[in-house]
């Protein structure tokens, strides 16, 4: 070719330029990418780093070459017996059903455990000091975005288990069905966010039912007495699946609305294609930004955004503030909130 015929540079005619990092230029308008790169084409002008480095093995004429178990745009949809691990971003082969069975069952009784003690600890300190280690084991559990990825099959597990606590629904793997697209895991998560809060509030309502009635065979005082204490529990319920579902929501926002622009103009002047700019989701680099179904979940995380990740601890602190004095009076107010 006469364009550019030094190996090492790339362009058209005499209008040459450096190889860039993460490619190979075999001459002309050519670029290959090397391992750990992806392009949609050797003439496409661009090489994008992929976020999982073995997930994009080395390129050729036709563009970037997907590793075992990748495939798509960026290398960054899992094939088929293939789930994609949302803290390491790696596509694992999936596991047996049994064992998805198993984690379905663990995480029925986490929750369900949370919620037994909503309905019977009759200290509501007790049932803060439960809250507040569910969430250390939820912050703890976030660390497997640091630890994850070191291989350790101890720390691995410790991970998976304490996953179980994250409030979200990641752990089930829905990878393994089919590829879910960003839309429809963000309304999974919305449901299984919901869902988790069924034991904890819906439960209460039995629970309030039967305790009631059985209080009331030892006289009206005894039965006000415990209506009291489910109408303050109740509350503190509410509250308890606010918070524990706050971290995976305020999460579940932002990797909504972060996006990043890859590609760019080919040299051969095809820039309406695979290789024009574009905007893809950071959680999601298969996903592309600013489609109808991406503008739909965006306005739905600001709803989120705005009403609950910002809204409830501002409306909460400040009613709390103006109930100062009940504060240190009033024991069902203590009690509820």
């Amino acid at each position: 070719t006469d364009d550019c015929p030094i190996e090492g540079q790339y362009g058209i005619g005499n209008d040459c330029r450096n190889c860039p990092e993460g490619a190979f230029c075999p001459g002309g308008p050519r670029m290959w990418p090397l391992p750990g790169y992806w392009n949609p084409g050797e003439e496409s002008g661009f090489v994008i780093k992929c976020e999982v480095p073995e997930a994009c093995a080395e390129g050729n004429e036709n563009g970037g070459v997907c590793g075992e178990g990748y495939s798509g745009r960026m290398c960054a949809t899992c094939d088929d017996g293939f789930y994609k691990d949302q803290q390491t971003k790696r596509c694992n082969k999936c596991p047996e059903s049994e064992g998805m069975i198993i984690y379905l069952l663990c995480d029925a009784i986490v929750w369900t455990c949370v919620a037994m003690a909503g309905w019977w600890l009759r200290d509501y300190e007790n049932f803060s000091h439960t809250l507040g280690f569910v969430l250390a084991l939820q912050q703890m559990g976030g660390m497997g975005k640091i630890v994850g990825d070191t291989g350790n099959e101890i720390i691995t597990m410790t991970y998976e288990i304490l996953h179980l606590f994250a409030g979200e629904y990641s752990f089930l793997k829905p990878d393994c069905l089919e590829p879910v697209p960003y839309h429809l895991q963000f309304a999974t998560q919305l449901a299984y966010n919901v869902a988790i809060g069924v034991p904890l509030v819906g439960g209460m309502f039995l629970v309030k039912y039967f305790g009631i009635r059985r209080a009331a065979k030892f006289g009206p005082e005894a039965r006000a007495q415990r209506k009291r204490f489910y109408d303050a529990r109740h509350t503190r319920c509410v509250t308890a699946w606010l918070v524990v579902n706050y971290l995976s929501v305020a999460m579940l926002c932002v990797r909504t609305v972060l996006c990043r622009k890859t590609g760019g103009t080919s040299l051969t002047g095809a820039g309406d294609g695979e290789d024009a700019p574009q905007w893809f989701l950071w959680a999601d680099p298969a996903y592309e930004c600013f489609t109808m179904e991406h503008w739909a979940i965006v306005g739905a995380s600001a709803v989120l955004g705005f009403g609950f990740v910002l809204g409830y601890p501002i409306m909460y602190t400040r009613w709390i503030r103006s109930q100062k004095e009940k504060m240190f009076t009033d024991l069902d107010f203590q009690e509820a909130w």
